[in-house]
């Protein structure tokens, strides 16, 4: 994961996990490089501990889940209000999507809890990422919210 941010105002970055997001099950990661280009570039990679592997198709896998308390409900609701969207990196690509969506009313806020991967190969390569949100879900105080992500290769 790299940054965050309301898209109405792309230089206000932060880091990805200084909203109240969890991380995956995988703690370690087998290939990092931070080089001077991306020190320049405000590049801030964080690992999110999701394992995504070459060519391997993954079916729907929980990732993660937090209770949404009311600070982690006011920090969300407020991201999902300005409509903040994210930057991830697969293999040197560059990911972007939105925290969530807005109700029609304007008083609801909902939040994307799945994410599914369709990766595009090459041969060796990685050639293509595009990232689908589904799984739309409210934002309310006391629910458990379950996050979770696919891969598919095309």
């Amino acid at each position: 994961m790299n940054t965050i941010g309301p898209y109405r105002n792309r230089q206000e970055t932060y880091p990805f996990y200084s909203l109240p997001f969890c991380r995956g099950p995988e703690t370690t990661i087998e290939h990092a490089h931070e080089t001077l280009g991306d020190a320049l570039q405000g590049t801030e990679l964080q690992y999110s501990g999701i394992s995504i592997r070459y060519k391997v198709d993954v079916k729907a896998a929980p990732v993660c889940s937090i209770t949404v308390t009311q600070k982690v409900h006011d920090r969300l609701r407020d991201a999902i209000m300005d409509q903040y969207w994210y930057q991830m990196y697969l293999d040197d690509l560059p990911i972007w999507s939105v925290v969530g969506e807005v109700a029609s009313g304007g008083n609801k806020a909902y939040i994307w809890t799945h994410k599914k991967l369709e990766i595009g190969y090459n041969g060796p390569r990685i050639v293509r990422v595009t990232l689908f949100n589904s799984e739309l879900v409210p934002l309310e105080i006391g629910s458990q919210v379950q996050f979770s992500y696919s891969v598919c290769g095309a």
